[in-house]
């Protein structure tokens, strides 16, 4: 065996015996915090309801690929409609919400709300998506902000931008 083959072997050696000996921890992947902020946000009255475009940044191919709990809240004052990636929109009222939504609120938020068929996401993209929001809102200011909540990780949450909307007929009283 030439000496080139010989180093070439033993350093494959090294490499196999540092994996088996790392075990799982060689295999498992690290998280980092998710970058999540929210560009704009603009609301079109449809009736008595709205369709809301938002643009910005999220963890779009975790959200694809593994379960990544996304959450957008569009309030205003303390009603609310929340949209859970890959699972029914809620809406409902919470007082704590009037003032923009805290991490501290969030399980508050989360305990809440009751699904609300008329709330859907309609579309997510990397850097845009649109919502159908409930017949809860009246003419005037929307927040938006998005959050996720990484269990045994950590909370995260964006920015917060506003939307105003207008226009809409027979809506909540």
């Amino acid at each position: 065996m030439s000496k080139c083959a010989l180093r070439l072997s033993l350093t494959g050696m090294i490499v196999l015996a540092t994996a088996i000996g790392a075990g799982p921890e060689l295999a498992r992947a690290g998280s980092t915090d998710p970058v999540l902020g929210v560009g704009a946000a603009v609301a079109t009255a449809a009736g008595a309801s709205a369709v809301l475009e938002v643009s910005g940044v999220w963890a779009f191919d975790d959200i694809l690929q593994v379960v990544f709990p996304l959450n957008v809240v569009v309030s205003q004052g303390s009603t609310f409609a929340r949209f859970p990636v890959g699972a029914a929109a809620e809406s409902g009222t919470l007082a704590e919400l009037t003032d923009g939504l805290a991490i501290s609120e969030i399980t508050l938020l989360e305990g809440s709300g009751a699904v609300d068929p008329d709330a859907s996401l309609v579309r997510i993209e990397h850097h845009s998506m649109v919502l159908a929001l409930p017949p809860i809102f009246t003419d005037g200011s929307l927040r938006v902000v998005l959050y996720v909540d990484l269990p045994f990780e950590d909370t995260f949450i964006s920015n917060e931008v506003t939307a105003s909307l207008s226009g809409i007929t027979g809506g909540a009283p």
